[in-house]
C-alpha cells in the first residue's frame, strides 16, 4: 500500500475530497496546496502519479504508506544545489577571476557528460584557484544562501531523533559553516588544499584520502551508518547531480532535489517545484498542521 503526497498550487479541500473518494484512499490530510491521501492500492498510485505526476505545476511523491520518523534514523543530503542555493566553487572560480569557466566545468560533472567525469571536473576547477588568497573561503562564506525549507527540515529532523550528515564533494570549511547553521549532527567533505594562506590548485578527499566522488559518497554513507549503527534500509538521501546517484539508490528513500536528468531518473521520488521542507512531509508526522478528511 502507499501514500501519495500532492502539492499543488490552488488545491482546496473540495479537490482534496473528491480525489480521497475518486481512488478509494483509507484516509487523507490537508493543508492549503497539500494533499496527503492513505492506503492507496499500487494500480491508484500509478495511475495518480501518471495522470498528473508530469504536469510542471504538481509535485507527486509516493511513499510507503504510513511512513514514519521511526522508519528512518539518519538522513544525508548533497550540499550544493541542495541544502543551500550557491555552487561555491563556481563562486569562488568566479571571484579568481576565472569567469565562467568554473560554472561550465560544473555542468559537466554534474550532468554526467561523457567528456568529463565529476573527478576530472572538480580537479579542473579547483586548479583554477591556485595561488589565491585563501581569503576567497571567507568571501564565499559571506554569500551562502539556505535553500528554502532546509532550516524547517532539520528542526524536523532534530525533534525527532533523526541524524543529519552533509555528505559533499565541496570543501570542509564550507561543510563545516553550513552543517553549524543548520544544526546538523555533521559533515563528511573533500580537503582544499592551502600553504602560506594561498590555494594550491589541489584537492584530496577526507583526511587526505581520495576525492569524495559518487562512490565515495555511497561508502560514507555506509561508514557513517555503521558508526551510528543503523541500517541502510533506515536511511533517506537526498542530492542533486550526477555524483549523488550511488548515495540516493543505496538509501531506503533516494530524493532528487531539482535534479540533474541523470539523478532524477534514478531517484524513488523527485522534488521539483517545492522546497527542502517538502521531504518532512513524506512522513506522516510531518502533518500535524493538516486537517484530517
Amino acid at each position: 500500500m502507499y501514500d501519495m503526497i500532492i502539492e499543488r498550487d490552488g488545491l482546496c479541500e473540495e479537490d482534496a475530497v473528491n480525489l480521497k473518494a475518486a481512488f478509494g484512499a483509507s484516509g487523507a490530510f490537508f493543508r492549503p496546496g497539500a494533499l496527503r491521501l492513505e492506503g492507496l492500492s499500487r494500480s491508484a498510485a500509478e495511475f495518480l502519479r501518471a495522470g498528473i505526476g508530469d504536469v510542471p505545476p504538481a509535485e507527486v511523491l509516493p511513499v510507503p504508506s504510513g511512513l514514519s520518523v521511526a522508519d528512518i534514523r539518519l538522513m544525508a543530503f548533497d550540499m550544493e544545489s541542495t541544502l543551500i542555493e550557491n555552487e561555491c566553487l563556481d563562486d569562488m572560480t568566479a571571484l579568481a577571476g576565472a569567469g565562467n569557466l568554473g560554472r561550465e566545468l560544473t555542468r559537466h560533472g554534474l550532468s554526467g557528460d561523457t567528456g568529463l567525469g565529476f573527478a576530472d571536473s572538480l580537479a579542473a576547477r579547483v586548479r583554477l584557484l591556485a595561488g589565491s588568497p585563501d581569503s576567497l573561503i571567507g568571501d564565499v562564506l559571506a554569500r551562502v544562501r539556505l535553500t528554502p525549507g532546509a532550516q524547517d527540515l532539520m528542526n524536523f529532523c532534530r525533534d525527532n531523533g533523526i541524524l543529519t550528515y552533509i555528505i559533499t564533494s565541496c570543501f570542509t570549511p564550507i561543510a563545516a559553516h553550513v552543517a553549524d547553521r543548520l544544526g546538523m549532527t555533521g559533515f563528511v567533505a573533500n580537503e582544499l588544499g592551502i600553504r602560506n594562506c594561498k590555494i594550491t590548485g589541489l584537492v584530496t578527499g577526507p583526511a587526505g584520502g581520495r576525492l569524495l566522488d559518487a562512490a565515495g559518497k555511497r561508502r560514507t554513507l555506509e561508514i557513517l551508518c555503521a558508526a551510528h549503527g543503523v541500517r541502510m534500509k533506515e536511511t533517506l538521501t537526498c542530492g542533486y547531480g550526477m555524483n549523488d546517484v550511488d548515495m540516493v539508490k543505496a538509501a531506503l528513500i533516494g530524493v532528487a532535489f531539482h535534479g540533474t536528468p541523470a539523478l532524477a531518473q534514478t531517484a524513488d521520488l523527485r522534488i521539483r517545484r517545492g522546497g527542502l521542507d517538502t521531504v518532512k512531509r513524506l512522513f506522516i508526522e510531518g502533518w500535524d498542521d493538516a486537517a484530517r478528511l
